[in-house]
């Protein structure tokens, strides 16, 4: 299978009528659509392992699919920028643009250069490739280990950090390889913007006081769309069949934070976040939260999993590895999350990222034991013997739900788009 007509084929022989009338609808027009998901493009794509050449052959054939497919085969270090510059000039969708970036680009020694290359075009599609690439440049810096980090720090992140040395040392702050990450981060996201939310310093926003870090949330128990008994609900909404088909394979995005599943210990919880297309409000529209046992808790989320298109994480820390290895045996698509680490990890950024999101109304609430649980989110007092603010659950009080709606917004902002058809 591994030539460029052989491979386009099977592409054909895949395409699916319907589905191409659903990726058409949410803007996958450009070149020819097959209508093949994203699962199934990844998985031709493993077959066919990193095959360079195969994939500039597979490029020029102007099938969606076998572009993607394409980004996903091509070497990092082998492109080059003028090759980057071709494919680019090619984007004809949004879908083939992120899935580029997030396949491909992002991983290139050219990644930065080319943000401040195409901010400039006035073509849609090249500046489109300018934002997400500084989405997926985001998303590495999370992942990054303290060691490789700090080898990138530019010449601004040094003299801030003996900044903060030389002038909050009085008030026993020391600034952590964590912070580091979380402002890198922030300024990519937000550019000259955050600097003016920080007007009088910039250290101000990595230092955190005791209080609770979700002050602001919408609760709207309406919104709430019953996924395990979906059809019921959807009749008694005069949703058509055809109707109930679009929202099955519309994009949405799942988070499981898992546990041991015993009465006595915390809560498994699987929370899904629906996002309007036109508006980017999301709404957590269904969770599940109990302590049963682990395989009885994941059959209950695989069941959601293979009914609805699902954008899914799953936390893989500790007893979450039990998680992932159930979910896999169940035929479940996901990814694996790291939500651990005080000062390396990804907790403070995700966290960060959930409040901001409730507090500007870009997340909209169903659920009240869910905003009890966020409430209860506390900045800890600096300890003596420590340099991280955690956040972290009042005594008692359990953040299961904090986290799966965290991941699930986190899947959110993977530079994907908001179908499968990549």
């Amino acid at each position: 299978m591994n030539t460029a007509n052989a491979i386009v084929e099977r592409l054909i022989s895949l395409s699916d009528e319907e589905k191409i009338a659903q990726a058409k609808y949410f803007g996958v027009k450009g070149g020819i659509v097959l209508g093949i998901s994203a699962p199934e493009i990844r998985s031709i794509s493993k077959e066919i392992k990193i095959n360079h050449p195969l994939a500039l052959e597979l490029w020029q054939k102007e099938y969606h699919e076998a572009r993607m497919i394409a980004t996903l085969i091509a070497d990092k270090n082998e492109i080059t920028s003028k090759q980057m510059d071709a494919w680019t000039e090619d984007f004809d969708n949004w879908a083939i643009v992120d899935g580029t970036c997030y396949n491909l680009y992002r991983y290139t020694p050219f990644a930065e250069e080319k943000i401040f290359q195409y901010c400039k075009s006035e073509k849609e599609y090249i500046r489109r490739t300018s934002f997400s690439l500084i989405a997926g440049l985001a998303i590495g810096v999370k992942k990054m280990p303290d060691e490789e980090f700090l080898k990138t720090l530019t010449k601004e992140e040094i003299e801030f950090k003996h900044r903060v040395d030389d002038e909050w040392a009085s008030e026993g702050v020391v600034i952590t390889t964590g912070m580091l990450k979380w402002r890198r981060y922030k300024i990519w996201d937000k550019g000259d913007k955050f600097f003016q939310e920080y007007p009088e310093d910039d250290v101000s926003f990595v230092l955190q006081t005791k209080g609770s870090v979700f002050s602001h949330i919408i609760v709207d128990k309406k919104r709430k769309i019953p996924l395990d008994e979906f059809e019921t609900w959807a009749e008694m909404q005069g949703m058509t069949k055809t109707e109930q088909e679009m929202f099955k394979n519309h994009q949405m995005y799942g988070g499981v934070d898992g546990a041991e599943g015993t009465e006595s210990g915390d809560n498994h919880s699987f929370a899904v976040i629906d996002v309007d297309p036109q508006t980017n409000q999301g709404v957590v529209i269904f969770e599940i939260t109990n302590n049963y046992p682990i395989d009885v808790f994941d059959l209950a989320v695989s069941k959601i999993c293979n009914k609805f298109n699902i954008n899914l994480g799953v936390e893989k820390n500790g007893i979450g590895l039990a998680h992932v290895r159930q979910l896999t045996q169940l035929d479940v698509i996901f990814e694996e999350w790291t939500t651990s680490g005080g000062e390396g990890g990804t907790r403070p950024v995700m966290l960060s990222e959930l409040e901001e999101a409730y507090r500007k109304d870009k997340l909209i609430e169903t659920y009240s034991e869910a905003e009890d649980e966020l409430r209860n989110i506390e900045y800890t007092e600096k300890k003596s013997n420590s340099s991280n603010y955690r956040a972290e659950a009042k005594k008692g009080k359990h953040d299961d739900r904090v986290f799966s709606r965290a991941i699930a917004y986190g899947m959110i902002n993977k530079p994907r788009g908001g179908v499968t058809w990549i």
